[in-house]
């Protein structure tokens, strides 16, 4: 790993840390910085803002989530979401910590991004007819979206499983 590499991630784990005992929008930089071990200047020399820090993690959790379905091509879109659900279930400090500090846009943003890969590759593209199917794309996007911020803010007490097979059920209809 290198110094740089080694920088990065002692700062998102800094900043997940701090995320569980305190708002997002309260956290300094020189506090973050001071949690991380690293100066001001490593900080900066990474990221512009702590919301870069989120994108950054979030680029390299889905990045890793598309990866894990391409390599499972005889996937469903069921086993899919079951995976997706554990994801979510995995990562919820970062997810719950951008919900409750108002960054839904930037997480829905990010999320639609990779979900665009998703439909592009998984989803053929001639499943359906082209302007429903951009209309489809975008209804299912949001209701995932929202399903997850919903479960995420009732503490995920439902099982992975369940929002899987909720996800299915639904996303089904709509293809």
């Amino acid at each position: 790993m290198t110094n740089d590499t080694f920088a990065k991630q002692c700062i998102t784990d800094a900043l997940l840390i701090l995320v569980e005992t305190k708002p997002f929008n309260s956290i300094s930089i020189t506090e973050l910085c001071d949690r991380a071990g690293v100066s001001r200047m490593t900080y900066y020399r990474h990221y512009e803002t702590k919301e870069d820090i989120l994108v950054t993690r979030l680029n390299h959790i889905f990045n890793d989530f598309i990866t894990t379905v391409r390599s499972a091509p005889s996937a469903d879109n069921r086993e899919i979401l079951q995976q997706f659900a554990a994801l979510c279930r995995r990562e919820h400090v970062i997810l719950n910590a951008m919900i409750h500090s108002e960054l839904t846009p930037l997480l829905q943003t990010q999320i639609s991004s990779y979900f665009d890969i998703f439909f592009a590759e998984i989803i053929h593209p001639h499943a359906i007819e082209p302007t429903v199917g951009t209309y489809s794309k975008a209804f299912i996007i949001g209701g995932l979206i929202q399903v997850v911020i919903t479960w995420i803010e009732r503490s995920m007490f439902e099982s992975d499983t369940f929002i899987a097979e909720t996800l299915y059920t639904l996303v089904r209809g709509a293809i």
